[in-house]
Protein backbone atom coordinates (compact mmCIF):
# COMPACT_ATOMS: atom_id res chain seq x y z
CA UNK A 1 0.00 0.00 0.00
CA UNK A 2 2.77 2.33 0.57
CA UNK A 3 3.93 1.96 -3.07
CA UNK A 4 0.78 2.77 -4.20
CA UNK A 5 0.11 5.74 -2.14
CA UNK A 6 3.65 6.79 -3.29
CA UNK A 7 3.11 6.17 -6.97
CA UNK A 8 -0.41 7.51 -6.71
CA UNK A 9 0.78 10.85 -5.48
CA UNK A 10 3.67 10.68 -7.95
CA UNK A 11 1.30 10.87 -10.93
CA UNK A 12 -1.11 13.86 -9.55
CA UNK A 13 2.15 16.02 -8.74
CA UNK A 14 2.93 15.80 -12.27
CA UNK A 15 -0.64 15.99 -13.05
CA UNK A 16 -0.96 19.02 -11.31
CA UNK A 17 2.81 20.61 -11.84
CA UNK A 18 1.90 20.26 -15.87
CA UNK A 19 5.31 18.84 -16.75
CA UNK A 20 5.68 16.24 -18.92
CA UNK A 21 8.02 13.37 -17.05
CA UNK A 22 9.55 10.75 -19.42
CA UNK A 23 9.29 6.81 -17.23
CA UNK A 24 9.51 3.30 -18.31
CA UNK A 25 7.04 1.42 -20.36
CA UNK A 26 6.23 -0.84 -16.99
CA UNK A 27 6.30 2.58 -14.69
CA UNK A 28 3.95 4.12 -16.82
CA UNK A 29 1.27 0.77 -17.16
CA UNK A 30 1.86 0.52 -13.20
CA UNK A 31 0.77 4.18 -12.83
CA UNK A 32 -2.32 3.76 -14.91
CA UNK A 33 -3.35 0.28 -13.06
CA UNK A 34 -2.78 2.00 -9.32
CA UNK A 35 -4.80 4.77 -10.92
CA UNK A 36 -7.66 3.98 -13.17
CA UNK A 37 -8.04 0.24 -13.30
CA UNK A 38 -7.61 -0.77 -9.30
CA UNK A 39 -10.17 1.65 -8.06
CA UNK A 40 -12.99 -0.70 -9.75
CA UNK A 41 -10.81 -3.66 -8.74
CA UNK A 42 -11.42 -3.29 -5.23
CA UNK A 43 -15.35 -3.71 -5.04
CA UNK A 44 -15.62 -6.62 -7.42
CA UNK A 45 -15.02 -10.15 -5.47
CA UNK A 46 -12.43 -11.81 -6.52
CA UNK A 47 -14.00 -14.63 -6.57
CA UNK A 48 -15.26 -13.54 -10.12
CA UNK A 49 -11.96 -12.59 -11.49
CA UNK A 50 -10.61 -15.80 -10.97
CA UNK A 51 -6.66 -14.42 -10.97
CA UNK A 52 -5.32 -12.39 -7.66
CA UNK A 53 -4.59 -8.79 -8.17
CA UNK A 54 -1.16 -8.01 -10.05
CA UNK A 55 1.28 -7.21 -7.39
CA UNK A 56 3.59 -3.74 -7.72
CA UNK A 57 6.56 -6.22 -8.27
CA UNK A 58 5.55 -7.85 -10.94
CA UNK A 59 5.35 -4.65 -13.27
CA UNK A 60 9.40 -4.40 -12.66
CA UNK A 61 10.76 -7.93 -12.56
CA UNK A 62 12.55 -9.65 -14.84
CA UNK A 63 10.86 -11.76 -17.72
CA UNK A 64 10.32 -15.94 -15.99
CA UNK A 65 11.69 -19.13 -17.27
CA UNK A 66 10.65 -22.04 -15.91
CA UNK A 67 12.84 -25.78 -16.69
CA UNK A 68 11.22 -29.05 -16.60
CA UNK A 69 11.97 -32.37 -17.27
CA UNK A 70 12.44 -35.64 -16.25
CA UNK A 71 15.17 -36.24 -13.50
CA UNK A 72 18.63 -36.24 -14.76
CA UNK A 73 18.22 -34.71 -18.04
CA UNK A 74 20.68 -31.89 -17.08
CA UNK A 75 18.34 -28.83 -15.73
CA UNK A 76 20.30 -27.51 -13.18
CA UNK A 77 23.35 -28.28 -15.43
CA UNK A 78 22.05 -25.98 -17.97
CA UNK A 79 21.34 -23.25 -15.54
CA UNK A 80 25.20 -22.93 -13.89
CA UNK A 81 25.86 -22.25 -17.66
CA UNK A 82 23.62 -19.70 -18.00
CA UNK A 83 24.89 -18.56 -14.51
CA UNK A 84 28.90 -19.41 -15.15
CA UNK A 85 28.27 -20.82 -11.49
CA UNK A 86 26.79 -22.81 -9.03
CA UNK A 87 23.48 -21.77 -6.92
CA UNK A 88 23.07 -22.46 -3.28
CA UNK A 89 20.86 -25.85 -3.02
CA UNK A 90 22.35 -27.17 -6.57
CA UNK A 91 23.21 -30.63 -6.96
CA UNK A 92 24.06 -32.91 -9.81
CA UNK A 93 23.82 -36.71 -9.88
CA UNK A 94 22.77 -39.49 -12.18
CA UNK A 95 19.43 -39.76 -9.91
CA UNK A 96 16.45 -37.51 -8.65
CA UNK A 97 18.74 -34.92 -6.67
CA UNK A 98 16.72 -31.74 -6.75
CA UNK A 99 13.14 -32.01 -4.37
CA UNK A 100 12.58 -28.21 -4.46
CA UNK A 101 11.82 -25.73 -6.57
CA UNK A 102 14.35 -23.00 -6.74
CA UNK A 103 13.89 -19.41 -8.31
CA UNK A 104 16.83 -17.93 -9.33
CA UNK A 105 16.80 -13.90 -8.55
CA UNK A 106 19.55 -11.40 -9.22
CA UNK A 107 20.53 -9.96 -5.79
CA UNK A 108 23.63 -8.49 -4.86
CA UNK A 109 24.90 -11.32 -2.27
CA UNK A 110 24.42 -15.15 -2.82
CA UNK A 111 22.05 -16.34 -0.39
CA UNK A 112 19.08 -18.60 -0.22
CA UNK A 113 15.71 -17.62 1.69
CA UNK A 114 12.77 -19.90 1.99
CA UNK A 115 9.31 -18.69 -0.08
CA UNK A 116 7.59 -18.74 3.32
CA UNK A 117 9.67 -15.62 4.51
CA UNK A 118 9.39 -13.88 0.98
CA UNK A 119 5.54 -13.99 0.43
CA UNK A 120 5.43 -11.35 2.87
CA UNK A 121 8.33 -9.34 1.19
CA UNK A 122 6.62 -6.28 -1.35
CA UNK A 123 9.51 -6.60 -3.64
CA UNK A 124 9.02 -10.85 -4.71
CA UNK A 125 7.05 -11.08 -7.43
CA UNK A 126 5.68 -14.49 -6.76
CA UNK A 127 3.61 -13.48 -3.66
CA UNK A 128 0.82 -15.70 -4.34
CA UNK A 129 2.62 -18.28 -2.97
CA UNK A 130 0.85 -17.72 0.05
CA UNK A 131 -2.14 -19.40 -0.98
CA UNK A 132 -0.26 -22.91 -1.26
CA UNK A 133 0.37 -25.15 2.22
CA UNK A 134 3.06 -24.93 4.55
CA UNK A 135 3.86 -28.00 3.62
CA UNK A 136 4.49 -27.46 0.00
CA UNK A 137 5.87 -23.67 0.67
CA UNK A 138 8.71 -25.24 2.47
CA UNK A 139 9.51 -26.82 -1.14
CA UNK A 140 10.57 -23.47 -2.29
CA UNK A 141 13.17 -21.32 -2.20
CA UNK A 142 14.54 -17.80 -3.47
CA UNK A 143 18.22 -17.92 -4.40
CA UNK A 144 19.19 -14.22 -4.89
CA UNK A 145 23.14 -14.29 -6.82
CA UNK A 146 24.73 -11.27 -8.05
CA UNK A 147 24.51 -13.34 -11.84
CA UNK A 148 24.35 -10.84 -15.08
CA UNK A 149 22.23 -13.74 -16.27
CA UNK A 150 19.53 -13.20 -13.61
CA UNK A 151 19.46 -9.05 -14.18
CA UNK A 152 17.72 -9.84 -17.77
CA UNK A 153 16.07 -13.42 -16.71
CA UNK A 154 14.36 -14.75 -13.53
CA UNK A 155 15.11 -19.20 -13.55
CA UNK A 156 13.40 -21.36 -12.03
CA UNK A 157 14.17 -24.91 -11.38
CA UNK A 158 11.92 -27.44 -10.89
CA UNK A 159 12.32 -30.86 -9.48
CA UNK A 160 12.11 -33.58 -11.88
CA UNK A 161 9.56 -35.54 -13.26
CA UNK A 162 9.51 -39.64 -11.63
CA UNK A 163 7.96 -42.68 -13.24
CA UNK A 164 5.58 -44.49 -10.79
CA UNK A 165 8.02 -47.15 -10.63
CA UNK A 166 10.64 -44.41 -8.61
CA UNK A 167 9.11 -42.16 -7.12
CA UNK A 168 8.70 -41.91 -3.70
CA UNK A 169 5.56 -40.85 -1.97
CA UNK A 170 6.20 -36.78 -2.65
CA UNK A 171 4.51 -35.05 0.97
CA UNK A 172 3.66 -31.41 -1.14
CA UNK A 173 1.71 -30.56 -3.68
CA UNK A 174 3.73 -30.72 -6.80
CA UNK A 175 1.62 -30.29 -9.17
CA UNK A 176 0.31 -27.28 -8.37
CA UNK A 177 3.36 -25.41 -7.63
CA UNK A 178 4.23 -26.72 -11.38
CA UNK A 179 1.10 -25.30 -12.64
CA UNK A 180 2.09 -21.81 -10.68
CA UNK A 181 5.04 -21.40 -12.23
CA UNK A 182 4.13 -22.45 -15.71
CA UNK A 183 1.41 -19.81 -15.40
CA UNK A 184 3.59 -17.40 -13.98
CA UNK A 185 6.48 -18.07 -16.81
CA UNK A 186 7.82 -16.35 -20.29
CA UNK A 187 8.77 -19.35 -21.32
CA UNK A 188 8.88 -23.04 -20.58
CA UNK A 189 12.08 -25.03 -21.85
CA UNK A 190 10.78 -28.51 -21.30
CA UNK A 191 14.47 -31.12 -21.98
CA UNK A 192 14.73 -34.30 -22.96
CA UNK A 193 17.64 -36.47 -22.77
CA UNK A 194 19.16 -37.66 -25.72
CA UNK A 195 20.20 -40.96 -24.35
CA UNK A 196 16.81 -41.77 -23.24
CA UNK A 197 14.31 -41.24 -25.70
CA UNK A 198 11.29 -42.70 -24.43
CA UNK A 199 8.54 -40.43 -23.61
CA UNK A 200 7.05 -42.25 -20.08
CA UNK A 201 3.53 -41.80 -19.13
CA UNK A 202 4.22 -39.21 -16.51
CA UNK A 203 6.22 -36.97 -18.84
CA UNK A 204 3.08 -37.69 -21.72
CA UNK A 205 0.96 -36.33 -18.33
CA UNK A 206 2.60 -32.92 -17.72
CA UNK A 207 2.79 -32.27 -21.21
CA UNK A 208 -1.01 -32.75 -21.87
CA UNK A 209 -1.11 -30.38 -19.05
CA UNK A 210 0.78 -27.57 -20.73
CA UNK A 211 -1.67 -27.86 -23.80
CA UNK A 212 -2.70 -24.25 -23.09
CA UNK A 213 0.75 -22.88 -22.78
CA UNK A 214 1.56 -24.61 -25.59
CA UNK A 215 2.46 -20.58 -27.12
CA UNK A 216 5.55 -20.45 -24.67
CA UNK A 217 6.93 -24.05 -24.75
CA UNK A 218 10.10 -25.12 -26.06
CA UNK A 219 11.43 -28.23 -26.63
CA UNK A 220 15.14 -29.26 -25.99
CA UNK A 221 16.80 -32.74 -26.25
CA UNK A 222 19.98 -32.37 -24.31
CA UNK A 223 23.00 -34.62 -24.16
CA UNK A 224 23.39 -34.43 -27.87
CA UNK A 225 27.39 -34.62 -27.97
CA UNK A 226 26.84 -37.99 -26.33
CA UNK A 227 25.13 -39.77 -29.47
CA UNK A 228 26.55 -40.35 -32.50
CA UNK A 229 24.36 -39.40 -35.75
CA UNK A 230 22.60 -42.31 -36.10
CA UNK A 231 21.87 -42.67 -32.29
CA UNK A 232 20.53 -38.92 -32.56
CA UNK A 233 18.58 -38.97 -35.61
CA UNK A 234 16.79 -42.12 -33.76
CA UNK A 235 16.34 -39.86 -30.66
CA UNK A 236 14.77 -37.38 -32.32
CA UNK A 237 12.34 -39.79 -34.51
CA UNK A 238 11.55 -41.33 -31.06
CA UNK A 239 10.53 -37.80 -29.12
CA UNK A 240 9.02 -36.16 -32.20
CA UNK A 241 6.74 -38.88 -32.94
CA UNK A 242 5.88 -39.11 -29.27
CA UNK A 243 5.03 -35.41 -29.30
CA UNK A 244 2.71 -36.07 -32.20
CA UNK A 245 0.37 -38.44 -30.18
CA UNK A 246 0.14 -35.87 -27.08
CA UNK A 247 0.20 -32.53 -28.84
CA UNK A 248 -3.36 -31.28 -30.29
CA UNK A 249 -1.43 -29.02 -32.84
CA UNK A 250 -1.36 -30.76 -36.46
CA UNK A 251 2.66 -28.98 -36.77
CA UNK A 252 4.99 -31.07 -34.85
CA UNK A 253 6.92 -28.52 -32.99
CA UNK A 254 10.60 -28.04 -33.10
CA UNK A 255 13.21 -30.12 -31.72
CA UNK A 256 16.12 -27.53 -30.34
CA UNK A 257 19.23 -29.90 -29.70
CA UNK A 258 21.64 -28.92 -26.50
CA UNK A 259 24.59 -29.74 -24.52
CA UNK A 260 24.72 -27.29 -21.65
CA UNK A 261 28.12 -28.45 -19.94
CA UNK A 262 31.68 -27.43 -19.89
CA UNK A 263 33.11 -30.93 -21.04
CA UNK A 264 34.91 -31.28 -24.99
CA UNK A 265 32.42 -32.53 -27.64
CA UNK A 266 32.46 -36.27 -27.75
CA UNK A 267 31.22 -36.44 -31.20
CA UNK A 268 31.74 -33.33 -33.59
CA UNK A 269 29.59 -34.47 -35.89
CA UNK A 270 26.71 -32.30 -34.16
CA UNK A 271 28.38 -29.01 -33.55
CA UNK A 272 26.83 -27.73 -36.57
CA UNK A 273 23.22 -28.28 -35.65
CA UNK A 274 24.32 -27.26 -31.42
CA UNK A 275 25.87 -23.88 -32.82
CA UNK A 276 22.52 -23.54 -34.71
CA UNK A 277 20.30 -24.33 -32.39
CA UNK A 278 22.28 -22.96 -29.26
CA UNK A 279 22.17 -19.52 -31.24
CA UNK A 280 18.13 -19.93 -31.67
CA UNK A 281 17.46 -20.43 -28.18
CA UNK A 282 19.34 -16.92 -26.59
CA UNK A 283 18.20 -15.23 -29.50
CA UNK A 284 14.74 -16.34 -28.03
CA UNK A 285 15.45 -15.76 -24.16
CA UNK A 286 17.11 -12.51 -25.18
CA UNK A 287 13.51 -11.43 -26.99
CA UNK A 288 11.95 -12.12 -23.71
CA UNK A 289 12.61 -9.40 -22.21
CA UNK A 290 10.69 -7.30 -25.08
CA UNK A 291 8.23 -9.72 -24.85
CA UNK A 292 6.97 -9.36 -21.23
CA UNK A 293 5.74 -5.58 -21.85
CA UNK A 294 3.38 -6.82 -24.44
CA UNK A 295 2.39 -9.30 -22.23
CA UNK A 296 1.93 -7.16 -18.92
CA UNK A 297 0.00 -5.14 -20.69
CA UNK A 298 -2.09 -7.62 -22.39
CA UNK A 299 -2.83 -8.92 -18.49
CA UNK A 300 -3.99 -5.34 -17.16
CA UNK A 301 -5.98 -5.30 -20.53
CA UNK A 302 -7.79 -8.59 -19.61
CA UNK A 303 -8.41 -7.72 -16.45
CA UNK A 304 -9.59 -4.20 -16.85
CA UNK A 305 -12.30 -5.71 -19.70
CA UNK A 306 -13.58 -8.62 -17.61
CA UNK A 307 -14.11 -5.49 -14.33
CA UNK A 308 -15.63 -3.36 -16.39
CA UNK A 309 -17.91 -5.87 -17.43
CA UNK A 310 -19.18 -7.28 -13.81
CA UNK A 311 -18.85 -3.30 -12.98
CA UNK A 312 -21.53 -2.57 -16.26
CA UNK A 313 -23.53 -5.83 -14.46
CA UNK A 314 -23.87 -4.76 -11.26
CA UNK A 315 -24.92 -1.13 -12.38
CA UNK A 316 -27.78 -2.64 -14.80
CA UNK A 317 -29.17 -5.00 -11.82
CA UNK A 318 -28.92 -2.01 -9.29
CA UNK A 319 -32.76 -1.74 -9.68
CA UNK A 320 -33.34 -5.19 -8.88
CA UNK A 321 -32.34 -4.01 -5.37
CA UNK A 322 -35.72 -2.79 -4.31
CA UNK A 323 -37.30 -6.59 -4.96
CA UNK A 324 -35.10 -7.97 -2.58
CA UNK A 325 -36.10 -5.55 0.24
CA UNK A 326 -39.16 -7.31 -0.34
CA UNK A 327 -38.25 -10.32 -0.42
CA UNK A 328 -40.29 -11.83 -3.37
CA UNK A 329 -37.78 -12.85 -5.35
CA UNK A 330 -34.36 -15.75 -4.48
CA UNK A 331 -31.19 -16.74 -5.72
CA UNK A 332 -32.94 -18.50 -8.36
CA UNK A 333 -34.78 -15.64 -9.78
CA UNK A 334 -31.81 -13.61 -9.97
CA UNK A 335 -29.84 -16.56 -11.97
CA UNK A 336 -33.11 -16.13 -14.25
CA UNK A 337 -32.67 -12.65 -14.75
CA UNK A 338 -28.72 -12.76 -15.62
CA UNK A 339 -29.36 -15.70 -18.33
CA UNK A 340 -32.58 -14.31 -19.78
CA UNK A 341 -32.59 -10.50 -19.54
CA UNK A 342 -29.76 -8.56 -18.11
CA UNK A 343 -27.05 -10.58 -20.34
CA UNK A 344 -29.11 -10.29 -23.62
CA UNK A 345 -29.49 -6.83 -22.67
CA UNK A 346 -26.00 -6.20 -21.84
CA UNK A 347 -24.52 -7.97 -24.91
CA UNK A 348 -26.72 -5.68 -27.17
CA UNK A 349 -26.08 -1.92 -25.46
CA UNK A 350 -22.56 -2.56 -24.79
CA UNK A 351 -19.41 -3.88 -27.01
CA UNK A 352 -18.83 -6.72 -24.60
CA UNK A 353 -16.53 -10.12 -24.97
CA UNK A 354 -19.29 -12.69 -23.98
CA UNK A 355 -15.76 -14.73 -22.61
CA UNK A 356 -15.83 -11.57 -20.18
CA UNK A 357 -19.03 -12.17 -18.50
CA UNK A 358 -19.01 -14.61 -15.26
CA UNK A 359 -21.12 -17.36 -15.47
CA UNK A 360 -24.66 -16.81 -14.12
CA UNK A 361 -24.54 -18.54 -11.35
CA UNK A 362 -21.66 -17.08 -9.93
CA UNK A 363 -22.93 -13.05 -11.08
CA UNK A 364 -26.10 -14.20 -8.77
CA UNK A 365 -24.48 -14.80 -5.67
CA UNK A 366 -22.13 -12.16 -5.97
CA UNK A 367 -25.17 -9.54 -6.41
CA UNK A 368 -26.86 -11.37 -3.71
CA UNK A 369 -24.39 -10.42 -1.28
CA UNK A 370 -23.72 -7.08 -2.00
CA UNK A 371 -27.51 -6.10 -1.83
CA UNK A 372 -27.81 -7.89 1.56
CA UNK A 373 -24.51 -6.59 2.98
CA UNK A 374 -25.14 -3.20 0.92
CA UNK A 375 -21.60 -3.15 -0.56
CA UNK A 376 -22.38 -1.81 -3.97
CA UNK A 377 -19.79 -3.67 -6.62
CA UNK A 378 -19.41 -0.43 -8.90
CA UNK A 379 -18.36 2.95 -8.68
CA UNK A 380 -19.48 5.54 -11.39
CA UNK A 381 -16.45 7.83 -10.67
CA UNK A 382 -14.16 4.65 -11.04
CA UNK A 383 -15.93 3.01 -13.87
CA UNK A 384 -15.57 6.61 -15.56
CA UNK A 385 -11.37 5.92 -15.11
CA UNK A 386 -11.84 2.53 -16.29
CA UNK A 387 -13.39 3.62 -19.10
CA UNK A 388 -10.80 6.13 -20.02
CA UNK A 389 -8.48 3.83 -19.70
CA UNK A 390 -9.70 1.26 -22.26
CA UNK A 391 -10.79 3.44 -24.74
CA UNK A 392 -7.70 6.42 -24.69
CA UNK A 393 -5.08 4.99 -22.85
CA UNK A 394 -4.62 1.48 -24.00
CA UNK A 395 -4.26 2.72 -27.74
CA UNK A 396 -1.40 5.29 -26.76
CA UNK A 397 0.08 1.94 -25.13
CA UNK A 398 -0.20 0.10 -28.40
CA UNK A 399 1.32 2.54 -30.29
CA UNK A 400 4.63 2.85 -27.61
CA UNK A 401 4.67 -0.90 -28.25
CA UNK A 402 4.25 -1.22 -32.00
CA UNK A 403 7.27 1.14 -31.89
CA UNK A 404 9.56 -0.41 -29.77
CA UNK A 405 8.18 -3.57 -31.51
CA UNK A 406 9.16 -2.31 -35.14
CA UNK A 407 12.37 -1.08 -33.94
CA UNK A 408 13.31 -4.37 -32.90
CA UNK A 409 12.21 -6.14 -36.00
CA UNK A 410 14.38 -3.63 -38.12
CA UNK A 411 17.11 -3.98 -36.03
CA UNK A 412 20.41 -5.85 -37.38
CA UNK A 413 20.23 -8.92 -35.53
CA UNK A 414 23.25 -9.86 -34.20
CA UNK A 415 25.39 -12.24 -36.17
CA UNK A 416 25.74 -15.64 -34.98
CA UNK A 417 28.84 -16.73 -32.27
CA UNK A 418 31.46 -17.38 -35.38
CA UNK A 419 31.85 -20.91 -35.83
CA UNK A 420 34.80 -22.71 -33.81
CA UNK A 421 37.97 -22.66 -36.43
CA UNK A 422 38.63 -26.14 -36.41
CA UNK A 423 37.55 -29.35 -34.69
CA UNK A 424 41.27 -30.18 -35.97
CA UNK A 425 44.60 -28.45 -36.97
CA UNK A 426 47.08 -29.30 -39.78
CA UNK A 427 49.53 -29.76 -36.98
CA UNK A 428 47.43 -33.14 -35.76
CA UNK A 429 47.56 -34.00 -39.27
CA UNK A 430 51.23 -33.92 -39.52
CA UNK A 431 51.84 -35.88 -35.91
CA UNK A 432 49.39 -38.48 -37.42
CA UNK A 433 51.22 -38.61 -40.13
CA UNK A 434 54.73 -39.10 -38.39
CA UNK A 435 53.31 -41.35 -35.84
CA UNK A 436 51.26 -43.70 -38.50
CA UNK A 437 53.83 -43.79 -41.46
CA UNK A 438 51.75 -42.36 -43.93
CA UNK A 439 54.45 -40.74 -46.15
CA UNK A 440 56.08 -43.59 -46.20
CA UNK A 441 53.10 -45.72 -47.22
CA UNK A 442 52.57 -42.87 -49.70
CA UNK A 443 56.16 -43.55 -51.81
CA UNK A 444 55.37 -46.71 -51.68
CA UNK A 445 52.51 -46.46 -53.82
CA UNK A 446 55.15 -45.29 -56.32
CA UNK A 447 53.95 -42.26 -57.50
CA UNK A 448 54.01 -40.13 -60.76
CA UNK A 449 55.47 -36.66 -60.29
CA UNK A 450 55.08 -36.72 -56.70
CA UNK A 451 51.10 -37.08 -57.27
CA UNK A 452 48.93 -40.08 -57.44
CA UNK A 453 45.37 -40.34 -58.15
CA UNK A 454 42.01 -42.06 -57.41
CA UNK A 455 42.73 -45.98 -58.72
CA UNK A 456 46.43 -45.85 -57.25
CA UNK A 457 44.88 -44.81 -53.85
CA UNK A 458 41.77 -47.72 -53.74
CA UNK A 459 43.63 -50.62 -53.45
CA UNK A 460 44.85 -49.42 -50.25
CA UNK A 461 41.50 -48.26 -48.35
CA UNK A 462 39.38 -51.28 -49.39
CA UNK A 463 39.53 -53.02 -46.27
CA UNK A 464 38.50 -49.97 -44.64
CA UNK A 465 34.38 -50.64 -44.60
CA UNK A 466 33.80 -46.95 -45.73
CA UNK A 467 30.89 -46.36 -48.05
CA UNK A 468 32.11 -45.37 -51.17
CA UNK A 469 30.07 -42.16 -51.32
CA UNK A 470 31.87 -41.08 -47.56
CA UNK A 471 34.81 -41.89 -49.31
CA UNK A 472 34.57 -39.72 -52.37
CA UNK A 473 33.75 -36.92 -50.41
CA UNK A 474 36.80 -37.06 -48.47
CA UNK A 475 38.77 -37.81 -51.88
CA UNK A 476 37.07 -33.69 -53.09
CA UNK A 477 37.97 -32.29 -49.48
CA UNK A 478 41.68 -33.54 -49.90
CA UNK A 479 42.24 -32.35 -53.33
CA UNK A 480 43.31 -28.69 -52.71
CA UNK A 481 45.96 -27.85 -55.11
CA UNK A 482 45.73 -30.57 -57.95
CA UNK A 483 42.49 -31.64 -59.92
CA UNK A 484 41.64 -35.12 -58.60
CA UNK A 485 45.23 -35.93 -57.99
CA UNK A 486 46.76 -35.69 -54.35
CA UNK A 487 50.27 -35.09 -52.97
CA UNK A 488 51.96 -36.32 -50.04
CA UNK A 489 50.42 -33.83 -47.94
CA UNK A 490 46.94 -34.19 -49.43
CA UNK A 491 47.39 -37.88 -48.86
CA UNK A 492 48.38 -37.69 -45.49
CA UNK A 493 45.37 -35.10 -45.20
CA UNK A 494 42.44 -38.19 -46.80
CA UNK A 495 43.57 -40.57 -44.39
CA UNK A 496 43.02 -38.48 -41.39
CA UNK A 497 39.85 -37.76 -42.74
CA UNK A 498 38.79 -41.33 -43.13
CA UNK A 499 40.32 -41.92 -40.19
CA UNK A 500 37.74 -39.48 -38.67
CA UNK A 501 35.02 -40.55 -40.66
CA UNK A 502 35.36 -44.31 -39.04
CA UNK A 503 35.72 -43.24 -35.19
CA UNK A 504 32.77 -40.13 -35.25
CA UNK A 505 30.83 -41.04 -38.49
CA UNK A 506 31.44 -37.15 -39.16
CA UNK A 507 33.15 -35.30 -41.92
CA UNK A 508 33.61 -31.66 -42.09
CA UNK A 509 31.06 -29.84 -44.82
CA UNK A 510 34.63 -27.62 -45.99
CA UNK A 511 37.68 -27.64 -44.86
CA UNK A 512 39.28 -24.45 -42.75
CA UNK A 513 42.39 -23.35 -43.82
CA UNK A 514 44.09 -24.18 -40.34
CA UNK A 515 43.10 -27.79 -41.62
CA UNK A 516 44.14 -27.53 -45.06
CA UNK A 517 48.74 -27.94 -45.53
CA UNK A 518 50.43 -24.97 -45.66
CA UNK A 519 50.17 -23.70 -48.50
CA UNK A 520 53.57 -23.96 -50.88
CA UNK A 521 54.44 -26.52 -48.56
CA UNK A 522 55.46 -28.76 -51.08
CA UNK A 523 55.42 -26.97 -54.05
CA UNK A 524 58.73 -25.50 -52.16
CA UNK A 525 60.32 -28.59 -51.58
CA UNK A 526 60.03 -29.42 -55.04
CA UNK A 527 60.94 -26.21 -56.34
CA UNK A 528 64.03 -26.77 -54.55
CA UNK A 529 64.40 -30.18 -55.46
CA UNK A 530 64.37 -28.16 -59.13
CA UNK A 531 66.88 -25.52 -57.86
CA UNK A 532 69.28 -28.17 -56.69
CA UNK A 533 68.80 -30.00 -60.70
CA UNK A 534 69.70 -27.41 -62.25
CA UNK A 535 72.49 -25.95 -60.42
CA UNK A 536 73.88 -29.72 -60.61
CA UNK A 537 73.58 -29.33 -64.17
CA UNK A 538 75.16 -26.21 -64.61
CA UNK A 539 77.68 -27.43 -62.59
CA UNK A 540 78.42 -30.84 -64.37
CA UNK A 541 78.05 -28.72 -67.78
CA UNK A 542 81.03 -26.26 -66.59
CA UNK A 543 83.00 -29.63 -65.78
CA UNK A 544 81.90 -30.69 -69.68
CA UNK A 545 83.38 -27.07 -71.00
CA UNK A 546 86.52 -27.43 -68.76
CA UNK A 547 87.36 -30.91 -69.73
CA UNK A 548 86.78 -30.08 -73.46
CA UNK A 549 89.08 -27.12 -73.36
CA UNK A 550 91.18 -29.35 -71.53
CA UNK A 551 90.99 -31.89 -74.42
CA UNK A 552 91.50 -28.94 -77.00
CA UNK A 553 94.65 -27.81 -75.62
CA UNK A 554 96.42 -30.98 -75.27
CA UNK A 555 94.95 -32.19 -79.20
CA UNK A 556 96.98 -28.56 -80.07
CA UNK A 557 100.01 -29.43 -78.26
CA UNK A 558 100.50 -32.96 -79.64
CA UNK A 559 99.33 -31.44 -83.48
CA UNK A 560 102.74 -28.56 -82.84
CA UNK A 561 104.63 -31.10 -81.67
CA UNK A 562 103.96 -33.53 -84.62
CA UNK A 563 104.91 -30.68 -86.86
CA UNK A 564 107.49 -29.44 -85.54
CA UNK A 565 108.83 -32.62 -85.31
CA UNK A 566 108.25 -33.13 -88.75
CA UNK A 567 110.02 -29.62 -89.90
CA UNK A 568 112.93 -30.86 -88.42
CA UNK A 569 113.16 -34.24 -90.11
CA UNK A 570 113.02 -32.54 -93.29
CA UNK A 571 115.08 -29.65 -92.09
CA UNK A 572 117.55 -32.54 -91.54
CA UNK A 573 117.82 -34.25 -94.65
CA UNK A 574 118.52 -31.49 -96.82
Amino acid sequence: MDNEAALSKASTDKEKAGNRVVVSFPVALHLHYINKVRPSEKLVPGSLLGHDPITDAEFGCPPCVLLVGEYSVGKTTMIQQFLKSDYAGSRIGEGPTTDAFFILLYGQEHKQVSAQYMINDNKFPYQSLKYLDERTLKRCYAVYLPALFLRYVTLVDSPGILPKSEEPPRDYEYDSVLNYFALKADSILFLFDARRPLVSDEVSTVLKKFHRFESKLLHIVNKVDSCNADELRLAFHKIASSLARISPSKTLPYLYAGSFWDQPMRHPVNYERLERDSYLLFRHLRYLTFKIHARRLDEVTCRAARIRAIALVAKESDHLKRRLSLRIFQKSYLKKQMDYVIYPMMLKRYPLNPADLPSARAMAHSLWWSFKSRKPMFNLAALRKLEDFLQNDLHRFIQVLSYCMSIHAYRPELKPPPPQKSVFTWKTVAWMASQLHWREIFQQLNPSQDTLDFKQIMPHIESTGTSKATIERIWRLSCTRHENMVDEDEFCLFLFLLELSKQSDWVPQELNEDMKPPKGHTRQSKQRGIEDDQSLNKHSEKSGKRSKRRKGIFSRRKKHKKRSSHHRRSHRSR
